[in-house]
């Protein structure tokens, strides 16, 4: 094979694999979401946290002392991790080797090994830890410690904590969500109906503002701009600029909602209503309701798979999770294709790959001097 071929091929793969990893990184069109399948899990099932992988969506039993895991492949619960308390929040490290669990009834935060499902670690913080977050390096997880009306830090290092702050009394911080630097953590207070905003590196208080009753849940954009808030006595979600910590939007129109996630792109917002037995998609830039979606009884807490962008909801009534994506296409043909005979190249061509489009194998021919004629070669492989 010439040197320039050579080129052309590497230019290719190149491309290829641009344009496969740009596929998987793009959100699900609101239009195409359905319900692909419901999976039993244990009892009132709350967090779900999705391994960086995608493969294995990890399901916190807030009253089963266990976390569900679930393959997302085969949508089948493949393990249970027994707790020895009520998990109300997980999170996993950027490596996807361990998980932190926080567990409400026994006071402590728990690390679980990813590869053998085993506990390996207790760490104790203050009275019922809701909510965890994980900063962006996987050093540290936050902890919102509800009855003790404070947020601990945890050094995933050593598993102690090496931090407290406290937040006025009557707080009970709910949910925590961090800037996309790490330097702020933003703090639902279900019990105040505020939001605190909260320094990272000292866990002091910088501001609070008022939302609306009882928030339960937070979802940050990607850009760290605009911060969604649940508030699920109120039946609202708010919408707050961080830049000058105000709300610019309030819609109204839920049904309890409780979980939030955001779309890859930040499109669409994903509600969990979980007085209503369903899953509103919201328009971020409209602020306009564009699907709802039937779940099952009590939807409590939405995730994104980062890799397929399926979304789970967790049924707390239910004790199921629904799983919300694209449906698979229907097959045309069950012919087995031939398996390729010629260069990678023409193989591409010749199988009418979607991968590398034909105006672009057409530039990286050109480009690299193969030219029109072996163009036009590769165009009747296609045609034949």
């Amino acid at each position: 094979m010439s040197h320039m071929k050579r080129t052309a091929l590497v230019l290719m793969s190149v491309i290829a694999l641009a344009l496969t990893s740009a596929t998987a990184a793009s959100a699900i069109s609101a239009a195409n979401l359905q319900v692909v399948g419901t999976v039993t899990v244990g009892n009132s099932p709350r967090s779900i946290a999705v391994s960086p992988d995608g493969l294995f969506a990890y399901v916190a039993n807030t009253q089963g002392s266990s976390i569900s895991v679930l393959d997302t492949r085969s949508l089948a619960v493949v393990n249970t991790i027994a707790l020895s308390g009520l998990p109300s929040s997980i999170v996993i490290t950027p490596d996807g080797t361990t998980a932190y669990a926080a567990l409400c009834s026994s006071n402590e935060v728990v690390t679980i090994s990813l590869a053998t499902n085993q506990v390996t670690s207790r760490i104790p913080v203050g009275n019922c830890p809701r909510s965890l977050v994980m900063n962006s390096m996987g050093t540290r997880v936050f902890v919102a410690v509800s009855d003790d009306h404070a947020v601990s830090a945890i050094n995933v290092s050593t598993n102690t904590i090496i931090s407290t702050g406290t937040l006025p009394s009557g707080s009970h911080p709910y949910a925590l969500a961090l800037s996309p630097d790490d330097s702020k953590i933003y703090v639902a207070n279900y019990g105040t109906s505020t939001v605190s905003i909260i320094n990272s590196s000292d866990l002091t208080v910088s501001s609070s503002f008022s939302t609306g009753t009882s928030p339960a849940s937070l979802a940050l954009s990607r850009d760290g701009l605009s911060l969604y808030i649940a508030n699920s006595g109120g039946n609202s979600v708010t919408v707050m600029d961080t830049g000058s910590n105000t709300t610019v939007n309030t819609i109204t129109g839920f049904n309890g909602p409780y979980g939030l996630a955001l779309s890859s792109d930040g499109a669409d917002l994903y509600v969990a209503n979980v007085n209503s037995s369903n899953l509103t998609v919201l328009s971020t830039s409209t602020g306009i309701t564009s699907r709802s979606i039937t779940t099952a009884s009590g939807p409590s807490w939405v995730a994104v798979n980062p890799i397929n962008q399926f979304v789970y909801v967790s049924n707390i009534y239910a004790r199921t999770v629904s799983v919300i994506g694209e449906p698979s296409p229907t097959p045309t043909s069950t012919a087995t294709p031939a398996l390729p005979t010629s260069e990678p190249a023409a193989s591409l061509a010749s199988t009418g790959s979607d991968v590398v489009p034909q105006a672009m194998l057409a530039l990286v021919l050109l480009l690299t001097g193969m030219g029109t004629a072996a163009w036009a070669q590769l165009s009747r492989r296609r045609r034949n």
